[in-house]
């Protein structure tokens, strides 16, 4: 009986207790033409299609830094070229003018100097006729400095000259041409006189070269009366002509008085250079005795400028 009763209420706790929850399917809706419906909108699940990145464009790698010099064996940095010294334009060397003045106070310092440190200075060549024979050539050298400079200053002023007297003779043969060109306009008909008169050829830009074609074109010009006649008629007459040639003798007598101001120049720098180096070797003498006094006597007091 004892078993009957504990089966009976083991039965009971069995029909009582709660089965396990499962999720159930949810009935299909059947809408009204008799088909299935999809799940309800909350139910189903979108999925967003991300938009793919966007392709980045392969810039090309950059191009190495050229290297030079030093740069390129070592560490290799670049190196920008060095930078040229702006040189600044001076009529005289100024080596040269810094030289004589540094000469001049010493020979003043060896003329003003005590008669023992001169008496000293005589055993070892440095005799006042020394000093004024150097002191003679220190004259000649400034001399031939200023002199120098005065020719550089003129050979500046004849270039100048030149250059207008350039400018006024091509204006002057240009016009000429130019009307030449208007009186004869047919080139194949005055083929003869274009070519006389040089009016298919370029100015040459060489003085000398347009000195001698400008005359001979003008010489022609003035020789022909047929030529003569029709410039004649363009207003271009004999006195227009011959001021051309006075334009042209004048560059001529700029161009000659140009290169003899330079050759002048030249063989002033030559007499200069030569006279400083003169210069220089007498002075070397007189500072060497004066080196060797100095030390064998270092308990004298050097002269001025020493």
């Amino acid at each position: 009986m004892r078993r009957k009763r504990a089966g009976k209420r083991a039965g009971r706790r069995r029909s009582t207790a709660s089965p396990p929850q499962s999720k159930a399917a949810e009935p299909a809706l059947i809408t009204a033409n008799g088909k299935v419906a999809g799940p309800a909108p909350q139910a189903v699940e979108t999925q967003q299609a991300v938009p793919a990145p966007a392709p980045v464009a392969e810039s090309e790698p950059p191009a190495p830094p050229t290297t030079s010099g030093a740069g390129a064996e070592g560490d290799g940095t670049t190196q920008p070229p060095p930078k040229r010294k702006k040189r600044r334009y001076s009529p005289q060397r100024v080596d040269y003018i810094i030289l004589l003045a540094i000469i001049d106070n010493q020979l003043q310092g060896l003329e003003e100097a005590e008669p023992a440190v001169r008496a000293l200075l005589a055993e070892h060549g440095v005799t006042p006729a020394v000093l004024a024979a150097c002191r003679s050539q220190l004259d000649v050298a400034q001399a031939a400095m200023h002199e120098r400079g005065g020719c550089a200053m003129a050979e500046m002023g004849t270039v100048i000259a030149m250059e207008q007297a350039r400018r006024r003779a091509e204006i002057a043969y240009g016009t000429f041409r130019q009307t030449a060109r208007t009186a004869f306009p047919d080139r194949a008909e005055s083929a003869a006189i274009y070519l006389g008169l040089h009016l298919t050829e370029a100015i040459p830009e060489a003085t000398a070269l347009f000195v001698d074609d400008a005359r001979l074109a003008l010489q022609m010009a003035q020789q022909h009366a047929s030529i003569a006649g029709g410039l004649a008629a363009a207003t271009f007459d004999a006195g227009r002509i011959a001021a051309v040639g006075e334009a042209i003798d004048a560059l001529d007598d700029a161009y000659k008085a140009r290169h003899h101001a330079h050759a002048v120049a030249v063989q002033a720098t030559r007499t200069r250079n030569e006279t400083v180096r003169t210069l220089r070797r007498a002075m070397r003498a007189i500072a060497l005795g004066v080196s060797a006094m100095l030390r064998l006597h270092p308990t004298v007091n050097a002269p001025v400028n020493w």
